[in-house]
């Protein structure tokens, strides 16, 4: 099997980034793999003593083939940082595997993920494999769901991933049609399946009022009938739900959880799957809950959510007007 180089991305979590690099190289395939780092730089002077943290777990790390460490003097941004450190791997590679330094993996996630590059790699309507699932307690996974994949249309997943040269290639991360784009609301109505803020989170890439990537993968893949392909077990935790994330703050739990055993799972084609509507169904649902207010009843941190205030006062008006 073709070991996919890895590419790991991080910034000022040297905690996070020493957690996530070990779970790494608990991967039974860590020791057979390549892992270029990407180190972005300091915004400030503040940022000095993180950055310079980050680097000394990164210096100090073993437990790879080979390890391939660039530090970067300026802060780039994620946005740059990710679509750069991808595009020069695949220069000399065909397939990459990404992970940043808030996602911690299973021992399972390499084997899997490379297994499905491997397998999927003339599927050319495959654009990404993901060890991402939700955990159960967060969503309405089909209970006698007995496959061990499943496709999801139109979203790609950036919680640990992996993808494959000539698709990352066929990505327009500068939307060059997004004003033709925003006048079809049919089309609109149809990209914002994966997801009710797909659109909004595209208009604000291009307005340059967010720092993003993923998005722009989502729109190419929603373009070109594109899937990604998800293990049904979640291989991946993301510890970043804290205010030392950039795009990550939550309520919603996505650690505390067991890994299972992944070790015996069965690839297939789509058309090999006998219930994957129902399987990418409940995936998506969690993307467009009609219960949010029920969710932000439930929140921690409700009293210092505002938007979420908001949002459950006109709710509530609505439905006295409907009832």
């Amino acid at each position: 099997m073709n070991l996919a180089p890895i590419t790991f991305f991080c910034f000022n979590r040297a905690d996070k980034t020493e957690m996530a690099l070990q779970a790494l190289a608990c991967n039974d395939s860590a020791q057979d793999s390549e892992i270029f780092i990407f180190c972005d730089g300091p915004r400030n002077i503040k940022d000095l003593a993180a950055v310079r943290a980050v680097h000394e777990v990164v210096d100090s790390f073993r437990g790879f083939k080979k390890i391939h460490v660039t530090k970067r003097e300026v802060n780039h941004g994620s946005q740059f940082s990710i679509i750069f450190g991808i595009q020069s791997v695949l220069e000399n590679h065909d397939s990459v595997i990404v992970v940043e330094d808030d996602i911690i993996t299973s021992k399972d996630f390499l084997n899997f993920t490379n297994q499905a590059l491997n397998f999927y790699q003339d599927e050319k309507n495959v654009w990404c494999v993901s060890g991402f699932n939700y955990p159960k307690n967060l969503i309405n996974f089909p209970a006698d769901y007995s496959d061990d994949i499943f496709f999801v249309q139109g979203k790609s997943s950036s919680w640990g991933w992996g993808t494959w040269r000539d698709r990352w290639q066929k990505i327009d991360f500068e939307i060059k049609d997004y004003a033709e784009f925003a006048k079809n609301k049919k089309l609109i109505k149809s990209f914002n399946r994966a997801g009710g803020n797909m659109f909004d989170m595209l208009r604000m890439q291009k307005e340059n009022r967010i720092n993003a990537w993923d998005i722009q993968m989502s729109y190419s893949m929603f373009k070109n009938s594109g899937y990604t392909v998800h293990s049904s077990k979640p291989l991946t935790k993301n510890i970043g739900f804290d205010a030392s994330g950039t795009h990550t703050i939550s309520d919603l739990d996505f650690v505390n959880f067991e890994f299972e055993n992944f070790s015996n799972f069965k690839l297939k084609k789509l058309s090999e799957l006998t219930n994957n509507v129902a399987a990418e169904t409940a995936y998506l649902s969690f993307h467009r809950d009609p219960f949010f207010l029920l969710k932000w009843a439930r929140s921690k941190k409700k009293r210092k959510n505002f938007k979420w205030l908001i949002v459950g006062f006109l709710l509530a008006e609505v439905l006295n007007l409907i009832f």
